[in-house]
Formats: C-alpha cells, sequence, structure tokens
C-alpha cells in the first residue's frame, strides 16, 4: 500500500490560490498469507519404510543384518523371511529403527540375490491440505 501524507497546508492554499486539488484513492491492500508447506525432506523423515528380506537360511540373516548395523537411528523395519526346516517359513524382524532407502535396498539385494528384497511403505504418508 502506498500511503501519502499531507499536512492540509496545500487545502488551505487551495481558497487562496483559486483551487489546487488531489484525488486520493485509497484500497484495502491484504497482507500476505503465508501457508503451511511439508518440504520433501520433512515427508521423507516421516515416512516409515520396512524391508522385507527372503533368505536362504538364517546365517544369511545374520550375516544381512550385520552388513546394516550402521543403518540403525531411523523407523524403517526390517524383516526377514527364512525357511525352516519343516519347509515352512520363518518371519524374523530383526529391528524397527532402520534408516531404510533404495540405495541400502540395492545393497542388500547384492548380498541376498536378485529379487528378494521388497522395499515399501509401513503406512502410507498423512498427506493434508493447508489452507
Amino acid at each position: 500500500m502506498e500511503l501519502a501524507y499531507f499536512s492540509g497546508y496545500a487545502r488551505l492554499k487551495q481558497r487562496a490560490s483559486g483551487g489546487a486539488g488531489v484525488v486520493l484513492r485509497f484500497e484495502r491492500v491484504r497482507a500476505r498469507q503465508i501457508r503451511r508447506f511439508q518440504p520433501l525432506a520433512e515427508l521423507a523423515k516421516r515416512t516409515r519404510l520396512q524391508m522385507t528380506v527372503r533368505v536362504f537360511d538364517a546365517g544369511a540373516a545374520q550375516h544381512i543384518a550385520r552388513e546394516l548395523a550402521e543403518a540403525r537411528g531411523s523407523n524403517g523395519l526390517l524383516r526377514f523371511i527364512v525357511p525352516t526346516a519343516s519347509g515352512g517359513e520363518a518371519v524374523i524382524i530383526a529391528g524397527r529403527d532402520y534408516a531404510l532407502d533404495a540405495e541400502l535396498a540395492a545393497r542388500v539385494e547384492r548380498v541376498a540375490g536378485d529379487g528378494s528384497v521388497d522395499l515399501s511403505v509401513q503406512e502410507p504418508p498423512k498427506l493434508a491440505l493447508v489452507g
């Protein structure tokens, strides 16, 4: 908004000088509204991932878990599916505090074998319209 200040002196002199005039137009100017947004980095921190790894024996699962020890410190779930002696499968949850991403999944897949790693979202992120 532009604002002009007049002391009134011109108004007093208007009658004496024969009519100098100024037309002012005032408009309501709305302040900018700052809307909240969710940066992608913040959304990525809150998105909980899970990695399911199919291994051929429990020893391979232990080896992979040791390799991923430095990836702890977030909220990702690491799950192993291991065949049992009776022919079934056992699900082993190695932890719920892993920092999982596609690069880590590719590293694990090189160790465990092609097609043995599934990286997915535990639950979809909660998005909201802010207005």
